[in-house]
C-alpha cells in the first residue's frame, strides 16, 4: 500500500489521497472505474472516496516503473455504491496501460514513450485519448473494448482481438497497420496507412472501409468478414476470398 496523505475518518464515504513514486506503466485490476490525468504539479497522487471497508481492499503499490492499482475481494455491487472513480495523476511518458476488469478506465491526453502497449482483459472498457509513438501495440482479450479516441500516430500499429471484444481506432496515421481478430470480436480502423495487413479467424469482423491504404493484405479464415475501402486497388486476399469485401 502506498502512503496515505490526507484521509478523512468517517463511517460514510471518505476522501483519500495516496502518493506513488514516478511511473511509466500503469496496471489496473478490479471492477473499478479509473481515470488518468496528466499533471506535473500533482504527479503520483491517487485520489478517491470510499467507505472504510472498501478502502482496506484498495491496494496501490509500485514495482519498478509500474504502478499497480488493484481492488480484490469486493463485489461489483458494493464497489459501485462505496467506491468513487479512482483518479491517478501522472507526469512524463507512459509506455504501458493495462486494465483487467469490468469497469471503465480512461487515459486522457498523454505523452508516450517510443513504444506503447495498451492491454484490455475482461469485460471492461478502456479509452485512450490520442497516442503518438513509434510503435503502438493494442490487445483485447475477452468481451471488453478498447477505444483509441483522437488520433493514433505511429510508424507501426499492431493490434489483436481475442474473444468477443471490440477495438476501434477513431483516426490512425501510420506507416504499417497489422491486426488479427480471433473469435467473434470486432475491429474498426479509420484513417490512413501505407500498408495494412489483416487476418480474421472466426465469425468476427474487421472494418477498414474508412482506412486509406497504399496496399492491403487480407486473410479471412472462417465465417467472418473483412471490409476495406473501394479506393484501395492493391489488395491481396487469401482464405475465404469472398469474405474480403470492398465497400
Amino acid at each position: 500500500m502506498l502512503i496515505g496523505i490526507g484521509a478523512e475518518a468517517s463511517a460514510q464515504m471518505s476522501s483519500h489521497m495516496l502518493q506513488s513514486r514516478p511511473f511509466s506503466e500503469i496496471y489496473v485490476k478490479g471492477n473499478i472505474n479509473v481515470e488518468c490525468r496528466e499533471s506535473a504539479d500533482s504527479a503520483g497522487l491517487i485520489v478517491f472516496s470510499s467507505t472504510p471497508e472498501v478502502f482496506s481492499a484498495v491496494n496501490c503499490n509500485n514495482v519498478g516503473r509500474r504502478l499497480n492499482v488493484i481492488v480484490d475481494g469486493v463485489s461489483s455491487t458494493v464497489l459501485r455504491r462505496e467506491l468513487s472513480t479512482i483518479v491517478v495523476y501522472y507526469s512524463g511518458a507512459l509506455s504501458a496501460v493495462s486494465y483487467t476488469g469490468a469497469g471503465d478506465m480512461r487515459v486522457r491526453q498523454a505523452d508516450y514513450g517510443k513504444s506503447v502497449a495498451v492491454i484490455m482483459t475482461g469485460a471492461g472498457r478502456l479509452r485512450i485519448d490520442g497516442v503518438s509513438a513509434q510503435q503502438v501495440t493494442c490487445s483485447v482479450t475477452g468481451s471488453g473494448s478498447v477505444s483509441m479516441a483522437g488520433t493514433t500516430r505511429a510508424n507501426n500499429v499492431a493490434c489483436s482481438v481475442s474473444g468477443s471484444g471490440v477495438m476501434e481506432f477513431s483516426h490512425i496515421e501510420a506507416k504499417n497497420v497489422s491486426a488479427t481478430v480471433n473469435g467473434r470480436g470486432c475491429l474498426v480502423v479509420n484513417g490512413q496507412t501505407d500498408k495494412g495487413s489483416f487476418a480474421l479467424k472466426g465469425s468476427g469482423s474487421i472494418d477498414a472501409s474508412s482506412l486509406g491504404c497504399g496496399s492491403l493484405t487480407a486473410g479471412a479464415y472462417g465465417s467472418g468478414q473483412i471490409f476495406y475501402s473501394r479506393n484501395v486497388t492493391n489488395v491481396v486476399a487469401s482464405g475465404n476470398k469472398d469474405n474480403v469485401i470492398s465497400r
